[in-house]
């Protein structure tokens, strides 16, 4: 039988093969556009990247009870097979541009829930990308808040764009609520899957120190 302290110490064994590897949990519209963020932030191609789906969202009704996609990603353990066109994860990206070679991109917002606050983060453009803008980071904001945050200080955040989270206001925040994390051992005792659980109503968003603190 497997035991609690063999998965820890098998976790702990890959993270010390790539001290590297980072897990950034980012949101989106849809599972598209929530993994083009996730490029963003982890500066790699799409198809370089694997993730764990948090929440599915919802549409809503008329705009009422809309919840963004949300999922946990982090760079690729393995080289994705360009030429398999059968491949899940090519089938997940095929809507997106692809373009490594572009030199243009847009700034972004990112919102994260946390024990300490609703944290904003806006990238700087590259190239002749777009800057970010207020609304946009408002809007952002909105997809996880109704109200709560400083609209001063989010304005100098897009302003100065320092690529980093800064907090930007409260929520109601229940422990009770956070996001959870589980792992299971796959078949031969190969493989091992982190499970990442959606934060219920005023439950924060898992970071990585809550990964590596769960293994």
């Amino acid at each position: 039988m497997i035991t609690m302290d063999q998965i820890q110490a098998y976790m702990r064994e890959r993270i010390g093969e790539d001290q590297d590897r980072r897990f950034v949990n980012v949101s989106g519209d849809s599972l598209e556009d929530a993994l083009e963020q996730a490029a963003i932030e982890l500066d790699l191609p799409v198809k370089r990247i694997e993730y764990e789906v948090v929440d599915r969202g919802s549409r809503g009704v008329l705009g009422v009870g809309r919840k963004p996609y949300l999922i946990l990603a982090y760079p690729a353990t393995e080289k994705v097979d360009e030429t398999d066109s059968t491949s899940d994860l090519s089938a997940d990206i095929s809507l997106l541009p692809e373009d490594e070679g572009s030199k243009d991109r847009d700034g972004q917002s990112f919102v994260r829930l946390t024990a300490e606050g609703v944290m904003l983060k806006v990238t700087k453009p590259v190239g002749n990308g777009d800057k970010a803008t207020d609304r946009e980071a408002v809007e952002k904001l909105l997809q996880r808040i109704d109200e709560g945050y400083d609209k001063g200080r989010v304005a100098r955040i897009v302003k100065l764009a320092q690529e980093e989270f800064i907090k930007v206001g409260e929520y109601s925040h229940d422990p009770t609520a956070d996001a959870s994390l589980t792992v299971e051992i796959g078949e031969n005792e190969m493989k091992a899957y982190l499970f990442a659980y959606p934060p219920g109503d005023g439950g924060a968003d898992p970071s990585f120190n809550d990964v590596v603190s769960f293994l």
